[in-house]
């Protein structure tokens, strides 16, 4: 069996990589550098996968600093995101479904837009819009209590 260092150097995973760095322009997708050292990285580790077998999609041009970065932060921030859904009632097994919208929202939009309207919301440029998507889950979260409650009066 191979090592994961050893897969890097085999010729199907070289292959995938320049297909990647072609795609992508041999530029990092994150602050546009074409001269740092780039990588290609992996979005997300699937079992059992070997790395060319991934879908393009899933990997992406990083300079050397960004993927540190990225490499870095990826569970934390992972982590802080699942905690965040489940803070305001999303449960764990509905996780798949708003993967799935977080999904077709950057498919249709583009990724880059995507990021910027997570942006927006998080600097909150929009008010009126960040204060009826709070609205709009505060009414759920009244909601689901209502639901709680009448559930345990019985």
């Amino acid at each position: 069996m191979m090592t994961y260092s050893e897969k890097l150097k085999d010729p199907r995973w070289q292959k995938k990589r320049l297909k990647i760095f072609e795609r992508d322009k041999f530029t990092c997708q994150k602050c546009a550098d074409k001269e740092t050292t780039l990588h290609v990285h992996h979005r997300i580790y699937l079992r059992g996968k070997d790395p060319w077998d991934y879908p393009d999609n899933c990997l992406v041009t990083l300079c050397e600093p960004c993927h540190q970065i990225e490499t870095d932060i990826a569970s934390t921030n992972q982590k802080i995101l699942i905690d965040e859904l489940l803070k305001v009632g999303v449960y764990s097994s509905d996780m798949d479904y708003f993967g799935y919208i977080i999904s077709e929202s950057i498919k249709s939009i583009g990724y880059k837009n995507f990021e910027f309207l997570l942006y927006r919301l998080h600097t909150e440029l929009d008010p009126t819009f960040r204060i009826k998507v709070v609205s709009d889950i505060d009414e759920e979260k009244a909601r689901l209590k209502k639901l709680d409650s009448v559930h345990t009066d019985f």
